[in-house]
């Protein structure tokens, strides 16, 4: 009877397991901001499965694909510029954590998903410019 016990108890905390990680899945789909490290979903979901990463590099393409369609539409910003683009890019990576998209890059490097690789390293290639995106001598003198 104790066992059993356990056992619906195991099977409810890994429904609430798998309930969360489709949530956060849900959130990223919509095109928001990975909330959580590589560290931090390790220890809430265990081990990034195959299925984790399919979808996540999936996710993070369609937001990279999104600057061209809807995303620079919702935001008011209609036929961006290349060095917008770029910085958008940049941005993405920067709210999704350059350990994600590592790990992004990693996983679809090993299943020969080259053209995937190539966006991803450009989005990486643009984060490790950032700091051009922002400097002073991008914002206005306001003397």
């Amino acid at each position: 009877m104790e066992e059993d016990n356990f056992d619906f108890l195991d099977d409810m905390q890994n429904r609430k397991i798998e309930i969360d990680k489709s949530l956060l899945k849900q959130t990223l789909k919509r095109g928001n901001s990975m909330p959580l490290n590589v560290e931090e979903f390790i220890e809430l979901f265990g081990e990034i499965q195959e299925d984790d990463f399919r979808d996540l590099s999936s996710q993070f393409i369609s937001v990279i694909n999104g600057i061209d369609d809807e995303f620079t539409y919702i935001i008011g910003m209609e036929n961006p510029s290349e060095y917008q683009k770029d910085e958008m890019k940049a941005w993405i990576v920067d709210g999704w954590g350059e350990d994600w998209v590592k790990q992004l890059l990693l996983y679809n490097q090993d299943k020969e998903e080259y053209e995937v690789c190539t966006i991803i390293w450009d989005c990486l290639t643009q984060y490790s410019n950032l700091e051009n995106f922002v400097s002073k001598s991008n914002i206005p003198n306001h003397e």
